[in-house]
């Protein structure tokens, strides 16, 4: 059971971005890339190979350290892409404005960006907790 716990982190964290890239896999890329447009911050060039490039990267690298191959590198790039959506969402969170759902799960799902916000800091955390259990087996 210690065995089980110490480990959990890496399954939280992995299976949380497996599911998000894979839920906007499912979708046309050009739904995601609607809600990064919200973002009026984001360079319009930028847009489409983002839009199409971080499902990917979820998915894999969620993957990755669900089965534990590569897992410090799936740690740091989720890790990386946790403290990145914490800043994206930092200004619609603190002011108020923005959308009312962030796309993260895909679209209709109801997630609020305070609520995406919240589990963000949360992987970021276990992320950083992964690390030291990153070569425990269950």
């Amino acid at each position: 059971m210690k065995k089980f716990l110490q480990v959990l982190p890496r399954f939280i964290v992995g299976g949380t971005f497996l599911t998000a890239g894979f839920m906007k896999l499912l979708e046309p890329a050009q739904n995601f890339q609607l809600v990064l447009e919200q973002f009026t911050w984001i360079p319009p060039a930028a847009l489409a190979p983002l839009a199409g490039g971080i499902p990917w990267v979820e998915w894999i690298a969620g993957g990755w350290l669900l089965v534990g191959f590569l897992p410090r590198l799936a740690t740091a790039v989720l890790g990386l892409l946790s403290l990145s959506f914490i800043v994206i969402l930092s200004g619609p969170v603190w002011t108020g404005q923005g959308l009312a759902e962030c796309g993260c799960f895909g679209t209709g799902t109801g997630i609020s960006i305070n609520q995406m916000y919240g589990l963000d800091w949360v992987n970021l955390i276990l992320a950083a907790r992964t690390k030291d259990t990153l070569d425990e087996t269950v």
